[in-house]
């Protein structure tokens, strides 16, 4: 998994840019992952994918966000 710290006026977030392997694996290390996040003061986590990864990871507590983008 990669990811990005982001630093806005508001708070600071972490963007859960990359992710391969098991889903399993994946929501094990969820968790510390959101931990640390915690520990160092980010308040919101961003992940972006299809809209089937809504499903998998509404029970932890995700929401659908929509981000407009622009090909140039």
């Amino acid at each position: 998994m990669v990811n990005e710290f982001l630093v806005y006026p508001q708070h600071k977030g972490m963007n859960l840019l990359f992710a391969g392997g098991k889903y399993e694996e994946l929501e094990k290390m969820y968790k510390h992952i959101a931990a640390v996040a915690k520990q160092i003061g980010v308040k919101r986590l961003y992940c972006g994918g299809r809209h089937g990864w809504h499903r998998k990871l509404k029970h932890l507590g995700f929401e659908k966000e929509y981000v407009l983008r622009k090909d140039l």
